[in-house]
């Protein structure tokens, strides 16, 4: 935490569209913006989908695969966005999605690493994650307390160096009405985290 008490964290997500300069210009703009972390993606295709023809909600899987395969960024990329982000003074790291990603991302040595909401219940993924060192944000979005309990404990099974939480909602945009943000002090008295 910083002297304001709380994290802030830029969401850059995949907004770079494969492209490296782009990227690069997303960490010089969370940097401006004063933003604690910046926040990426990292994706890659073929280890985060199945291989095949099958239905993926109402998109064409070939064309999903397609559009992710152009937003992939090279190994080499990540280390420049790392060390540029290190040159601002902004904390670099990304939600992984497999282990291969967190592997890379490792090689980064990131702060954290953020699991997002669709791996809550990927229990397996969350033991390697928790094995691997890195203090671990989870998302919560599209949960019951009852998954986040499950991912808690098998987190702490593992060891996990520390755990933050994040109250999320899983809608863009949100409602004030559907936030319910009094869930904040739940989760926290709840798993004892931030």
């Amino acid at each position: 935490m910083n002297a304001r008490g709380v994290h802030i964290i830029a969401e850059a997500g995949n907004n770079h569209n494969g492209d490296p300069a782009l990227a690069l210009d997303l960490i010089r703009v969370a940097a401006r913006a004063k933003a604690d972390s910046v926040k990426f993606q990292l994706i890659h295709t073929d280890e985060l989908y199945l291989p095949g023809q099958y239905e993926y909600g109402h998109y064409e899987i070939a064309k999903v695969l397609e559009r992710r395969r152009k937003e992939e960024l090279s190994q080499e990329t990540y280390a420049a966005m790392a060390a540029l982000a290190r040159e601002l003074g902004i904390d670099f790291t990304a939600s992984v999605f497999d282990p291969g990603g967190l592997d890379r991302l490792r090689a980064l040595h990131p702060p954290y690493v953020k699991i997002a909401s669709c791996d809550l219940n990927n229990l397996r993924f969350l033991r390697k994650v928790a094995r691997s060192g890195m203090p671990v944000v989870l998302s919560t979005g599209m949960s019951e307390l009852v998954d986040v309990d499950k991912a808690v404990a098998v987190l702490r099974e593992e060891n996990v160096s520390k755990l933050v939480i994040l109250h999320c909602v899983s809608v863009y945009p949100a409602p004030l009405s559907i936030t319910h943000l009094s869930m904040i002090p739940k989760i926290k008295e709840r798993y004892g985290v931030e």
